[in-house]
């Protein structure tokens, strides 16, 4: 009993003791996790042990001392590293590290490796060899790598102030934030940064910068996502990245290689040269509430200076208009969810009748620095001489008037020509283009069950459940077979019509159209096909179908239940194959008809 005594003693007089110690004896360690305090100085041990298979240290069982940002001497590492550690800063360690000629990955994980890597280090120091980067091991590292911050660091910034020094052509090629930040004043992100990598071909240095809103774990996972909110975010760095967090304004990029990830813009992002725009990159994980669009910057202004030239939607609607302007001139991408239309007749500067909407910027020796892009669901071309040019147009244009065109333009949809001199009056120079297709139609056609415009309305028609009459509204191309299915009675006769034309009041043909198709085939009684072109073959199963001022590009083969097939002025080029001697003796051909290739029984 009397042992136990003496002994619970002697820890207690030892305890004591190691509390009365001055604090250097704890200032000049690496860690704060060691059980047995050292010396002052850091001795370079005689035998440096090194685990084969790393382990993570021992959390601590003390209390840490705070640390100030200014005890370490990489500026961008703000607090003490070990294993298990992760993020921008383990990722200056290691590029530091990398910097000294060690084989190491420069991740942000602080794993096996890099654990390996530091005790290697220390131990070639004389230091400490516990693994842990506190502030003399960072110091010994930085003072080796030459006390530089050129290689890869990464600013550690929790206030406003720091974030704009960070950004600043100062700072660092790489700001992360550690919470939500707010600044009242606009933010300029400056200054081309090297970010320690080199290119895996040519060997050069890779030029990039990044602010990231997170925070990560050692697998990479983000654990937490800020925000940063400002009036406007001005992109001036190249290869500029923004991560996993979230904007509150408007971002304003003048540098190349601008991208996101996993990034949110509660705001507009507005490309400042269409090279910015062109080499730009905002994928499937980036949200934008605003609009993205390439945008002409007038100095001393940000609203539109006049009727003609804006950045505005609404007045860009209006100057369309028929109180507007002969020339409308845009200096950004619009996108409008309304239907535009351009009426009214201008003289331009010449006094020539013409209109123009101009998606392009240029420079004083008329060279084209911009072409921008206009969305809308329809755009009526009603002012006549009118022109798109230089840019793009997402939407279909409606041309009700002669003589448009199209100027080194772009338009992604359809052209629907609603007469046939607005058709024939089209013109487009070979730097122009349309995506979809240019068709001659009938804007002002009775909208009904029988009107078809595209494949799947025509193929509903044309079925049992279709309607009696199908009109056509305009070209229609497809690469389905089609079916005309089902009697109908009209007028007390069973009879079904494919009309493949418009016409007027006193039912003069105004427009024929052209159907399209592998194949038709005609399943119903007392049919017929009138005043339009069919491109493709024709197969009669039905009596009495009839091809009545018509052309067709294809064979025609009249089965064996199909008497009384008949063409009327109808032109054929190919041939027309009867599957009965009787069936083509009930024939009837006029003299007005033409066939390229043969008629025969086969």
């Amino acid at each position: 009993m009397g042992r136990k005594i003496k002994a619970l003693v002697l820890v207690a007089v030892m305890i004591v003791t190691m509390f009365a110690m001055p604090g250097t004896a704890f200032a000049d360690t690496d860690t704060w996790t060691s059980a047995t305090p050292t010396t002052p100085t850091e001795p370079a041990p005689t035998t440096p042990t090194t685990p084969t298979t790393p382990t993570a240290p021992t959390e601590p069982t003390t209390e840490k001392p705070e640390v100030m940002e200014s005890d370490f001497a990489i500026p961008t590492i703000t607090r003490v590293l070990y294993f298990g550690t992760s993020g921008v800063d383990v990722e200056s360690l290691q590029n530091y590290l990398i910097k000294l000629g060690y084989s190491i990955e420069a991740d942000g994980m602080f794993g096996n490796m890099t654990l390996k890597t530091v005790k290697a280090f220390q131990t070639k120091a004389g230091l400490v060899v516990d693994g842990y980067v506190g502030k003399n091991t960072n110091k010994a590292i930085y003072d080796a790598a030459g006390g530089t911050d050129a290689i890869t660091t990464a600013s550690l910034v929790n206030d406003i102030d720091a974030f704009k020094a960070g950004i600043s052509e100062n700072g660092t090629w790489i700001i992360t934030t550690l919470g939500d930040l707010v600044s009242e004043e606009e933010l300029v992100l400056e200054g081309t940064f090297k970010n320690g990598k080199q290119d895996k071909v040519t060997g050069e240095d890779l030029i990039q910068r990044k602010i990231g809103l997170y925070t990560q774990d050692e697998d990479h996972n983000v654990t937490a996502r800020f925000t940063l909110t400002a009036p406007k975010l001005t992109i001036n760095s190249p290869n500029t990245r923004l991560q996993s967090g979230t904007f509150y304004g408007n971002i304003y990029v003048n540098a190349t290689g601008f991208n996101m990830k996993d990034f949110v813009v509660e705001g507009n992002v507005y490309y400042t040269t269409q090279e910015v725009k062109d080499t730009a990159s905002i994928d499937d994980t980036d949200n934008v509430k605003g609009e993205i669009a390439l945008v002409e910057i007038i100095e001393g202004t940000d609203v539109v200076t006049s009727a003609s030239l804006t950045y505005e939607t609404d007045v860009f609607a209006n100057s369309i208009g028929a109180e507007g302007t002969w020339i409308i001139s845009v200096l950004k991408d619009m996108t409008i969810d309304q239907d535009l239309v351009l009426t009214g007749e201008f003289l331009n500067g010449r006094g020539t009748v013409q209109r123009k909407i101009a998606l392009y910027s240029q420079d004083d020796a008329h060279v084209v620095t911009r072409k921008f892009t206009l969305t809308a669901p329809k755009l009526t071309i009603e002012s006549p001489n009118a022109r798109i040019q230089g840019g793009i147009f997402k939407g279909d244009v409606y041309v009700t008037v002669d003589n448009f065109q199209l100027v080194k333009a772009t338009v992604d949809g359809n052209i629907y020509f609603t007469t046939q001199s607005a058709k024939d009056t089209f013109t487009m120079d070979e730097e122009s283009s349309v995506t979809g297709e240019k068709i001659l139609t009938e804007v002002d056609a009775v909208v009904s069950p029988s009107l078809y415009r595209d494949e799947d309305a025509l193929i509903k028609n044309l079925s049992k459940d279709g309607t009696w009459i199908i009109y056509a509204g305009n070209d229609v191309t497809t690469d389905q077979p089609l079916y005309l299915m089902g009697d109908f009675t009209y007028k007390d006769v069973v009879q079904r019509k494919i009309a493949l034309y418009s016409q007027d009041d006193t039912r003069k043909v105004t427009r024929r159209f052209t159907l399209t198709a592998p194949m038709l085939v005609i399943n119903s009684t007392n049919a017929r096909l009138e005043k339009g072109d069919f491109v493709g073959d024709i197969y009669v199963q039905k009596p009495n179908f009839k091809l009545n001022v018509a052309k067709v590009t294809g064979n025609i083969y009249v089965g064996p239940f199909a008497t009384g097939f008949t063409m009327v002025d109808t032109a054929v080029t190919g041939n027309v194959y009867y599957a009965t001697q009787s069936v083509m003796d009930s024939a009837v051909i006029d003299e007005l008809t033409t066939v390229s290739g043969v008629q025969e029984v086969e």
